[in-house]
């Protein structure tokens, strides 16, 4: 498959772990994996705020913005995510969009 480009998606839970070295680490390893295999690729970065676990287990879990948007959006588009946590903890939420994106030919 040939990709249009690469989408690095970060999260951190809390305003406070902008701070820290989170962000940095999430963004370096995916460039580093992406590099390694997709030298030529156009890398984007997409950046989050907020839980990726649904607290209120009778509400459907609402996708982050920048999430929602990769979700909707992206076609032919290969998404990194740094561990699986930083993309959501909610795996009926998961098994959801997992379907629709890759039928939009992306690969997480």
């Amino acid at each position: 498959m040939t990709y249009r480009k690469a989408i690095i998606y970060r999260r951190v839970s809390t305003a406070a772990q902008l701070n820290g070295n989170t962000l940095l680490t999430q963004q370096s390893r995916c460039e580093e994996w992406i590099r390694a295999r997709y030298p030529n690729l156009e890398i984007k970065t997409r950046t989050d705020i907020g839980s990726g676990w649904n607290k209120n287990k009778r509400e459907p879990y609402q996708l982050l913005e920048k999430m929602q948007h990769i979700v909707d959006f992206c076609k032919e588009t290969l998404i990194v995510i740094y561990c699986v946590d930083r993309f959501l903890r909610d795996v009926k939420t998961a098994e959801e969009i997992l379907p629709k994106l890759k039928n939009n030919k992306n690969r997480v």
